[in-house]
């Protein structure tokens, strides 16, 4: 669901992998894009991207979704080179995703802000009744520190934690978010999603991110290192349940009557005068056309 794509001929095997895995969406980070086209057509997938306006191939992000799920696309921003949304219209109601590159740990830590700044005015852009999935390159370590970091974060962390990751958890238990990734068991191979080149540092640092009230519609979340696409990056995966939709029924008390008033004679005997006086038109069939009968006899009776 998240995977870089630094090379242009990059796209046959990202398309293969998209296929392969079955996927619906797959977020782009780090994409070195110069294309400044937002949409484009890319086999039985269309590729939403977040590119610089300069013609400079750095940074970049994008989602990759199915013909299926384009059809529910209600809207899409590319934001900034580091921040895509995209808006659809599901069975569950309005989705939001939200794909992003952080700076790493090189960058300032004003650009850092910055970059959290603008990804906080758009999350509170999102409707508190729709769903939200957050993800990408976040450059950031989280650790294992569940006890400090619940429910910002679960049980099953990888690594120490940085200052970046400290700034993401943080931004999460301001936002009522949670990092799916820690949330499910898995062997450490299997939350890793970057090694160095030299192979000898390994570290999660894409991650998977919902509101903490969605988290149950999450069935797995886990790196793939077999998805290989000429990046350092594993493919980071979540599998998502669809909700039933909830059909609401108005309620509707049937109507009683009281029965045992009829046995007051007073009563009964005003019954009997409305009920003859409703069918005493029916007495005179003869000399009264179909219209006017049903004039006199359509007048509710009190």
């Amino acid at each position: 669901m998240s995977e870089h794509c630094k090379k242009e001929g990059n796209w046959k095997v990202l398309l293969e992998e998209a296929r392969s895995f079955n996927l619906d969406v797959l977020g782009l980070s780090e994409t070195y894009l110069t294309e400044s086209d937002t949409m484009i057509s890319k086999e039985d997938f269309t590729a939403l991207l977040g590119c610089r306006k300069d013609g400079i191939g750095r940074k970049g992000v994008g989602l990759l979704i199915s013909q299926s799920l384009l059809s529910c696309l209600v809207s899409f921003e590319s934001v900034t080179p580091r921040i895509i949304t995209a808006k659809f219209r599901t069975k569950e109601g309005i989705l939001n995703i939200i794909q992003v590159y952080a700076p790493t740990s090189t960058h300032s830590d004003a650009e850092s802000d910055q970059f959290y700044d603008v990804l906080k005015h758009h999350l509170q852009k999102v409707n508190k009744r729709e769903r939200l999935i957050l993800m990408g390159d976040f450059n950031a370590k989280i650790g294992t520190d569940q006890n400090t970091w619940s429910p910002g974060m679960g049980r099953f962390g990888l690594g120490k934690i940085n200052e970046r990751g400290e700034k993401l958890l943080e931004f999460c238990m301001l936002n009522k978010l949670t990092v799916c990734n820690t949330n499910f068991q898995h062997k450490d191979c299997r939350k890793v999603t970057w090694t160095s080149p030299c192979g000898k540092y390994k570290n999660m640092i894409d991650f998977i991110i919902t509101q903490q009230e969605n988290l149950t519609t999450f069935k797995n979340c886990r790196s793939y290192c077999s998805a290989d696409v000429g990046s350092d990056h594993n493919l980071v995966l979540a599998t998502v349940l669809s909700a039933p939709v909830k059909v609401k029924r108005l309620k509707t008390t049937p109507k009683s009557y009281d029965v045992s008033r009829l046995h007051n004679s007073l009563t009964a005997e005003e019954f009997r005068a409305k009920i003859g006086g409703a069918f005493e038109p029916l007495l005179n069939l003869e000399d009264t056309d179909v219209e006017t009968l049903w004039e006199k006899f359509k007048t509710p009776q009190t």
